[in-house]
């Protein structure tokens, strides 16, 4: 067990430190098992901290892993957005997923939050939090949209339509292909394996329907 801290940040560097001291921690736990999120004991544990001192920067554990999916889109926008504006055209689809949509496929944790953000995160947010994350997502797809529809030569409308579907396809195909714990010890002995999809296997096919360049 780790040494509890109890002593309280006063310096803004301090509780800038603390605060990522406790998102690092949560998305580690969550990686290590993405069945469920950790409760806020597991993360207050983990990271030293007294409960107390937790909930100086968090009141439930989804404000936690909505912070940290929206860290996620951060980064994501940071950097398709610019690499987007520098390219005067996209010429094809294998161009296209490289740049915008292989950062979120091959992220487990954003793939796993994004799936449960409306069903468990939002569930236990307040509306202030959730008007603030709603309105980041809405500002920078359109920022996004407008850069790849002169990229693509199309309309803003349709490529923002199409960055939708795209999204939501991708994770509905990540939910469909996941497999319990429980099952991975007899999925060998079903005897339909069809129905067994390899969510990295039919990902760029499954999305590029949407993107005809």
């Amino acid at each position: 067990m780790k040494r509890v801290e109890k002593q309280r940040a006063r310096s803004r560097q301090d509780k800038a430190a603390r605060r990522n001291l406790i998102l690092n921690t949560a998305e580690k736990l969550y990686l290590e098992d993405p069945s469920g999120l950790p409760s806020i004991g597991q993360i207050a544990q983990e990271s030293g901290l007294a409960r107390g001192t937790f909930y100086l920067y968090f009141k439930t554990k989804e404000s936690i892993f909505l912070e940290i999916l929206q860290r996620k889109y951060e980064i994501w926008f940071n950097f398709v957005s610019p690499t987007i504006k520098e390219k005067s055209k996209i010429n094809n689809f294998e161009e296209l997923f490289q740049v915008l949509f292989a950062p979120i496929v091959q992220d487990k944790i954003f793939l796993n939050l994004g799936c449960i953000t409306q069903t468990i995160i939002e569930e236990n947010i307040s509306e202030d939090r959730m008007l603030q994350f709603k309105n980041f997502l809405g500002k920078n797809l359109l920022n996004l949209s407008t850069a790849l529809a002169k990229a693509l030569d199309k309309s803003t409308k349709e490529t923002l339509t199409n960055l939708l579907h795209t999204y939501s396809a991708i994770m509905g195909l990540w939910q469909t292909c996941k497999i319990s714990k429980n099952f991975e010890t007899i999925k060998d002995k079903v005897e339909y394996q069809f129905m067994f999809q390899s969510f990295d296997k039919e990902v760029k096919q499954y999305i590029s329907k949407f993107w005809i360049i």
